[in-house]
């Protein structure tokens, strides 16, 4: 698996070259959506971000002001970093043969 040149951003950390790519899931029955974010060094090895959750902005229009801002979180470059270096403090070799690694984090963690 490769990220699209099209679809994904470029980001370097430390010397090091990465595209990531931000997406989502389908609507859960909450009005929730899964992020999933993939990080792919220049060696290929891929990083699954997985647990974070968001909802979309637009559908919650009329009753925005009944949720939370942190419901609506924005990913920015200062939490790929922050992704990327958790993720090689927990065992991922940007550059070794592993070519997936799975990094389970909450909103709490990344985005505070």
């Amino acid at each position: 698996m490769t990220l699209s040149i099209r679809k994904s951003r470029p980001i370097t950390i430390e010397g090091n070259s990465y595209r990531y790519q931000v997406s989502t899931t389908k609507v859960d029955k909450d009005g929730n959506y899964r992020l999933n974010l993939t990080i792919q060094s220049s060696k290929s090895n891929i990083l699954l971000v997985k647990g974070l959750i968001t909802r979309d902005y637009w559908l919650d229009f009329p009753s925005i002001l009944e949720h939370d801002k942190s419901e609506y979180p924005i990913i920015t470059s200062r939490h790929i970093i922050k992704a990327i270096k958790k993720a090689r403090k927990e065992g991922w070799n940007h550059d070794g043969t592993d070519k997936r690694f799975v990094l389970y984090m909450t909103n709490e963690e990344l985005f505070k």
